[in-house]
């Protein structure tokens, strides 16, 4: 019988960050004549966003936007708003094998301003650029071999392995109606959250249903704060390579940037503004399928090397839904809290650790409040909420996680002392690994010129210590653990106490 030799592959998706760079801004803002002038600046921050990337070669060219905010209360003790947008490109390099998936974030990295003049503001900061790829990498292991007096020593095992993903940018847009019957001036700032309700694979096409929520801070003519909450529907069809109805589906929308535009019309005693978002699927799917995995092989008739390689595996696969209460009382004033004119959780940065089986999500929540003190004054303040989450279940030989955590609600209401008592809903969404490492063969190869010697006699007798194994007992006689469990009438490899044992010869 020919040598045969068939090898199973176990992949697992690679997620890093591949490159990154920083862009300065140095900017100075000059307000138009129609507006008044600079007494005091409540807030000037940087909010930066990806228009658009294009890869080529081992290059990333990002075309991207940088707004610069501008909040202050003007001489008659109101508030007011002026932006500033630059336009910049920037290359990032990064290696080749992650071009199958990569998507670009922008983040503020640090911001300062000047007040020059009270027409004039002068803005000096950073923002980053970080493009994080994706990528299938598949681990070959020999799952079977025979013929030539070959034998193999083989586990079966459940394997979750990734079968395809893929990335999809898309863009949603709607007119939406908010309960103001004052004409919004401008927009001071846009916070949103991303829920997926139903994922649906069919034949290598996944439909994804889901809801784009999205609350705003406006200011009216009047120089009045208003807090709307919108939400835009997300339905779209992504072409899935292999994909079914059977595998594990992980999915996340994510949104380089979400703009809000008020709109002069009204709709009878309400408003309109204009929401454009762009976003960006990605979608892994997985499979859970038995697997043999071969940890040793020899042959009886010739001279045998393998190549061993310890192997991570993934025996399994749990979804992670959850969410969780984070509450927290923020002292936001010396002089007490007159009245909240807005208040806005607006970011989120968390880390997922894994102890004793249990998985945990920390992190903190970055809190916005807008409020007039006792004496009337206006202020904007930011404060970081702290949480930590850890999931009641307990794992066993967790390997990897890819769990994340967003705020998806949140409310407020005054404390005593100049507090904001805060609760906070947040989600905890994701996949949990568990899996083990095991020794597994890669290579078998045959040495036909250097053939084996044959012994003559047809039984050998061997005393076997406790806690052997047969197997190891058969290749060192070159013969098979089947033909020594036959002759001795055993039932398992294991020897559990001193015994003799008959080899045979095949």
């Amino acid at each position: 019988m020919d040598f045969t030799v068939k090898k199973d592959s176990i992949s697992v998706c690679d997620s890093r960050t591949v490159s990154s760079a920083e862009h300065t801004v140095d900017c100075d803002v000059t307000l138009p004549e129609y507006m008044p002038d600079v007494v005091r600046v409540l807030r000037c921050c940087l909010a930066p966003s990806v228009a658009s990337q294009q890869i080529s070669g081992d290059r990333i060219m990002t075309e991207c936007d940088c707004t610069a905010l501008v909040i202050y209360i003007c001489e008659q003790g109101k508030i007011h708003c002026f932006e500033q947008t630059e336009h910049f490109g920037k290359q990032l390099e990064f290696h080749g094998e992650y071009q199958e998936s990569v998507t670009v974030g922008a983040k503020t990295e640090f911001v300062n301003y000047r007040v020059s003049s009270s027409r004039k503001i002068e803005i000096h900061g950073a923002v980053s650029l970080s493009a994080v790829g994706l990528q299938k990498l598949q681990k070959e292991i020999v799952s079977f071999a025979e013929g030539d007096g070959i034998t193999v020593r083989s586990k079966a095992m459940n394997a979750c392995t990734l079968i395809s993903f893929a990335g999809k940018a898309f863009s949603v847009s709607e007119t939406c109606e908010i309960n103001c019957s004052e004409k919004i001036h401008s927009v001071l700032s846009v916070n949103h959250y991303i829920r997926t309700d139903e994922s649906k694979a069919i034949h290598g096409k996944l439909f994804i249903r889901g809801e784009l929520f999205v609350r705003t801070v406006c200011l009216t003519e009047d120089c009045e704060v208003r807090c709307f909450e919108n939400s835009i529907p997300v339905n779209q069809i992504a072409d899935i390579p292999d994909i079914d109805e059977e595998n594990i589906i992980e999915t996340d929308i994510s949104a380089s940037s979400v703009c809000v535009r008020p709109r002069s019309e009204q709709s009878g005693d309400r408003g309109l503004i204009d929401i454009e978002a762009n976003l960006y699927l990605r979608v892994r799917a997985y499979d859970m399928r038995e697997i043999t995995v071969v940890r040793d092989a020899y042959s009886t008739k010739y001279e045998t090397e393998t190549e061993l390689r310890t192997v991570s595996i993934n025996t399994s696969c749990e979804k992670m839904y959850d969410t969780f209460l984070c509450r927290e009382s923020i002292d936001v004033s010396s002089t007490g809290i007159q009245k909240v004119l807005a208040f806005e959780c607006s970011n989120i940065i968390s880390k997922t650790s894994v102890s004793d089986g249990a998985v945990s999500v920390s992190g903190n929540i970055a809190a916005d409040c807008i409020f007039e003190d006792a004496n009337g004054e206006i202020y904007y303040v930011t404060r970081q909420i702290p949480f930590e989450y850890k999931h009641p279940t307990v794992y066993e030989n967790i390997s990897s996680s890819s769990v994340t955590a967003c705020v998806s609600a949140y409310n407020y209401a005054l404390g005593t002392g100049g507090a904001i008592d805060v609760r906070i809903e947040i989600c905890i969404n994701g996949l949990v690994f568990c899996g083990t490492e095991e020794k597994a063969v890669t290579e078998i190869t045959l040495d036909k010129a250097k053939c084996k010697s044959v012994k003559t006699a047809s039984l050998t007798v061997y005393f076997a210590e406790e806690n052997e194994n047969v197997w190891d007992i058969a290749r060192h006689y070159n013969t098979t653990v089947e033909a020594i469990l036959r002759e001795n009438r055993m039932q398992d490899e294991e020897i559990t106490h001193p015994c003799k044992l008959l080899i045979p010869k095949i």
